[in-house]
């Protein structure tokens, strides 16, 4: 998930004005930032989604894409479920003194700013902020969407991607379902990590694909009832109270994304 942006020292184009650079906190009025180390061992890039981990010393940063290494960890990030000492917030950009500075630089190379591990990382958890957004149209007041499982038919994303768009890849009926396993009339398209949902609403929320078998699939939650009919499977999920500030991308496929409240504790 690089941050993939012009540097200075290069022409502006002016078909339309800019948002910035990821990670800049783009409007004044209520904000929360928090500093806390960064867990790693990923680094954290600027304007990426970070995930406070709880411990006894106050906690520290996860990068999202170490956060979702750990499959349990994903009905965690749709609800915060059973875990209310996380929070979910953006990290923010700042300017930082490089140790080494890397040879030949030429201005308008993408650039990629980040936290590494170790580091105290300053995140936003409450206020506006800019994003980088790969896949989707962002529709002001609109749910932000966080991916979950990589598709390689969708280009520019990657897993922890924040994006403009569900990505729902299978919409197939269950011919026969109890307890943790499912037997979809199609295998196709199915992944561990996926969000599984059911029209008759007998899978309970953040319930998502464990593993895979040969014709059925194991669910980390159990059906409160037997299942028949159509179920969905979702590589992304939205984030709980993070929504599109505009509806506006610009050339460098930046948008504004707002964080109304602190889901954490």
């Amino acid at each position: 998930m690089a941050n993939v942006f012009t540097s200075l020292g290069s022409t502006i184009p002016v078909t339309g004005p800019y948002v910035g650079f990821p990670g800049t906190v783009s409007r004044a009025g209520e904000r929360v930032i928090v500093s806390r180390p960064l867990a790693g061992p990923s680094n954290l890039n600027f304007g990426d989604l970070a995930v406070l981990v709880g411990d006894s010393t106050g906690g520290k940063w996860q990068s999202i894409v170490d956060f979702l290494a750990t499959v349990t960890n994903i009905p965690l990030l749709g609800a915060l479920i059973g875990n209310p000492g996380s929070a979910l917030g953006i990290a923010v950009r700042e300017v930082k003194t490089m140790l080494t500075y890397p040879a030949g630089q030429t201005p308008g190379l993408a650039q990629v700013g980040y936290y590494a591990a170790g580091e105290e990382a300053d995140v936003l958890e409450v206020g506006s902020i800019t994003v980088n957004m790969p896949v989707g149209t962002p529709i002001a007041g609109g749910p932000v969407y966080c991916r979950l499982v990589a598709n390689s038919a969708t280009p520019g994303s990657a897993v922890g991607d924040l994006e403009a768009a569900p990505e729902v890849v299978s919409n197939l009926t269950a011919t026969d379902a109890s307890g943790a396993t499912v037997t979809p009339n199609n295998m196709t398209g199915i992944k561990v990590g996926q969000i599984i949902t059911a029209a008759s609403g007998v899978i309970p929320a953040g319930t998502y694909v464990s593993a895979i078998g040969s014709s059925t699939i194991t669910i980390s939650q159990a059906v409160t009832a037997a299942l028949t009919g159509a179920v969905t499977f979702s590589n992304t999920v939205a984030l709980p109270d993070f929504v599109f500030r505009t509806g506006y991308l610009d050339g460098s496929g930046v948008a504004e994304i707002t964080i109304l409240r602190r889901r954490g504790a």
